[in-house]
C-alpha cells in the first residue's frame, strides 16, 4: 500500500505474525523468538511510525491503516494460508481488527495487554499540562521487572530513539 515497513522473517512452518506494543519494535519478541521458533515462519515487523518503518510526521493515522499495512505485508511477503496472530498492546488490537476485517486470512489471534478500552481519538499518553511521574518507565517497566540492566537499557533506548510525532 505505499507505506515503507521494516520486517524479519525466520524460520518455516506455520504462520506466526507478531505485532509489537505502542513505542517498541520488532526487538520486543527476542526473548522469546526461540521458544516460537520451532514449526513457525515467523514474521516481525515495526508498525508504522515506530522502530525504523515509515514515520507518521504529523500525518493521521487509525488502526485501519495499521490493519492495511499488516495486509499489504503479508500480500508482499506471500502469506497466503490463514495466519495465527500475537499482539501486545496497540499490537494486539491491531490483531483483533485484522481478525474481524479478514476472518479469512486467520486461524487465530492471542492477544497480551490489549487496549481495546480506548476510545477514539483518546490519546493515551499523558498531556503536557498533567504532573510527570519522577520515573517516566515505572508503567510500561516497572522497577520490580528491572532486574536485567541490559535489557532495561536496551527498552529505553528504543523508547527515546521514537519519533514523537508518531505516537
Amino acid at each position: 500500500n505505499g507505506t515503507h515497513l521494516r520486517y524479519e522473517v525466520s524460520g518455516t512452518g506455520k504462520p506466526l505474525v507478531l505485532i509489537h506494543e505502542m513505542s517498541m519494535s520488532l526487538e520486543s519478541w527476542d526473548y522469546v523468538m526461540s521458544a516460537l521458533q520451532p514449526g513457525r515462519r515467523i514474521l516481525r515487523y515495526d508498525m508504522r511510525g515506530f522502530g525504523l518503518s515509515e514515520k507518521v510526521h504529523g500525518d493521521t493515522l487509525s488502526m485501519d491503516d495499521e490493519v492495511e499495512d499488516l495486509r499489504g505485508l503479508l500480500d508482499a511477503l506471500k502469506f497466503t494460508g490463514p495466519v495465527t496472530l500475537i499482539g501486545g498492546a496497540v499490537g494486539a488490537d491491531v490483531a483483533l481488527n485484522f481478525a474481524v476485517k479478514y476472518p479469512e486470512r486467520v486461524k487465530a489471534v492471542l492477544t497480551i495487554s490489549a487496549a481495546i478500552n480506548l476510545k477514539p481519538n483518546q490519546n493515551p499518553l499523558p498531556r503536557a499540562d498533567r504532573p510527570r511521574p519522577v520515573d517516566p518507565y515505572e508503567v510500561p517497566y516497572p522497577m520490580a521487572l528491572r532486574t536485567d540492566k541490559d535489557r532495561f537499557d536496551r527498552f529505553v533506548a528504543i523508547q527515546v530513539a521514537n519519533d514523537q510525532h508518531s505516537f
